[in-house]
C-alpha cells in the first residue's frame, strides 16, 4: 500500500486538475469549516466533482470521510454547522463517517487518518479478493 494524499483547499483552480489527483483514489475526505456556512453547503459539490473525476467503478458505495475542521476557533463560540447537522448530512450521504478536528488539537484528525488508512486497507484487500477471516 502507498498512500498519497492530496490537499486542494478547496480552491476552484485545482478542479481543473481533478482528473489526475483523484483518479485510482480508495478514499476521499472531505473537509469543512465548522465556522463557515458555504464551507459545508459546498461539500455536496466536492462530493459530486470527485465521483465525477474519480469515475470509481463504484460510486454509490465508494468510501469517504468528512471532517469538520477548525473546531477550536474563538472557543466554539463562532461556529456555524453544528455537530448534529453535520452528522445528518453524513447520514442522508450512506453513513459517511464524521469526525471534528482542530489544528490545535491533532489527535482526531489522526483518528481520522487512521480510519482512511483502514478503509484504504479493506479497500484493497476486497478488490484482491484475498481473505483472511
Amino acid at each position: 500500500m502507498d498512500p498519497s494524499i492530496w490537499d486542494t483547499a478547496g480552491q476552484e483552480r485545482f478542479q481543473s486538475l481533478g482528473v489526475a489527483f483523484y483518479r485510482g483514489a480508495d478514499c476521499c475526505v472531505l473537509v469543512y469549516d465548522v465556522n463557515v456556512q458555504k464551507s459545508f453547503d459546498n461539500l455536496n459539490n466536492w462530493r459530486e466533482e470527485f465521483l465525477i473525476q474519480a469515475s470509481p467503478s463504484d460510486p454509490e458505495n465508494f468510501p469517504f470521510i468528512v471532517l469538520g475542521n477548525k473546531v477550536d476557533v474563538d472557543g466554539g463560540n463562532s461556529r456555524v454547522v453544528s455537530e448534529k447537522k453535520a452528522r445528518a448530512w453524513c447520514a442522508a450521504k450512506g453513513d459517511t463517517p464524521y469526525f471534528e478536528t482542530s489544528t490545535v488539537a491533532v489527535v482526531a484528525a489522526v483518528a481520522a487518518v487512521v480510519v482512511v488508512v483502514v478503509v484504504v486497507a479493506v479497500v484493497v484487500v476486497v478488490a484482491a479478493e484475498w481473505w483472511w477471516w
